[in-house]
């Protein structure tokens, strides 16, 4: 059902001894991790902010891709940002991250729309938005996606990002997320760049997953990023376009780092021992010499 992910898998699989991909619900995904120490899963970070007791034994390996809070309703609706959702029908992708959040964002916002659940997110949603049977359809993709630039044609669409949500409220519901825009250049809108969420798609693991292992797939993923990033379709490029080394690591204190991850962190700088106060100025391997760090604090 989502394309994207069926190719970051099979990018995974071209790089790494992987012996099969099963794709599944995100939840299935977490439980299978949880219980299996060799099985290695895709899942948006939100899920760790909405489903937290599920991630007892699942470990942090790398980010490989972005995705974002997209709400989108055909333009005869007038919904123009989430304090207009109330009272209205919103449709979603059954048991998917998309579900889980829109679920999280009506109690946490105080909103008061109705959840409609779907299979299948196709061009079929095009009729089931002319007999009203939602009004809106949130999901978490990433941009462009080719299903919904063929319904943004058949009937011009609003794109929501994060608009009526409010600022503080956001702060506090989704702490770890980045601030971003949607790129609606992409469906041939050129005066609008909505204000949304950035999610990573996290690479996870069984705390169990041996050490080795952890450690040889951060480095693969890091010495192939520029093929992760650039080889594929033109649609898969532009999904992966803004995904930038930085967003590989571990850069909250949401997740638990694996053991393996661990080692390359330090073996890269990232990660010291040295209690030194100066030598958090210092990115590398080398030693931290408090002798040659100047008036600027620099090195």
């Amino acid at each position: 059902n989502n394309i994207f992910y069926y190719k970051l898998g099979e990018k995974m699989k071209s790089i790494y001894p992987i012996k099969y991909i099963n794709y599944d619900e995100t939840l299935s995904i977490i439980k299978n991790i949880e219980m299996n120490r060799n099985y290695i899963g895709v899942v948006p970070e939100v899920m760790k902010i909405i489903k937290p007791d599920n991630f007892k034994n699942t470990r942090f390996i790398s980010s490989i891709g972005l995705e974002r809070f997209t709400l989108f309703s055909p333009s005869y609706n007038n919904i123009t940002d989430w304090e207009q959702t109330n009272n209205k029908k919103i449709g979603v992708i059954t048991n998917s991250a998309a579900f889980h959040t829109l679920t999280y964002i009506k109690t946490m916002f105080s909103l008061s729309f109705k959840i409609i659940s779907i299979k299948l997110f196709d061009e079929s949603i095009i009729k089931d938005f002319k007999k009203r049977r939602f009004h809106a359809f949130f999901m978490i993709i990433a941009h462009p996606n080719n299903v919904l630039s063929k319904i943004h044609k058949d009937q011009p669409l609003n794109f929501i990002g994060t608009k009526g949500m409010g600022e503080n409220a956001i702060n506090i519901a989704f702490p770890n997320l980045l601030k971003a825009k949607i790129d609606l250049t992409h469906y041939n809108i050129y005066n609008s760049q909505p204000d949304t969420l950035l999610v990573k798609l996290n690479l996870v693991t069984n705390k169990n997953f041996s050490k080795d292992n952890g450690y040889n797939l951060i480095q693969t993923i890091f010495k192939n990023l520029l093929s992760i990033k650039s080889s594929g379709s033109d649609t898969y490029k532009m999904q992966m376009r803004d995904f930038n080394p930085e967003y590989i690591y571990l850069s909250n204190n949401n997740q638990k780092l694996h053991k393996g991850a661990y080692k390359f962190y330090k073996d890269i700088g990232l990660i010291t021992n040295n209690p030194e106060r100066s030598c958090r100025y210092k990115v590398g391997i080398g030693e931290c010499n408090i002798k040659k760090i100047n008036h600027f604090r620099l090195l």
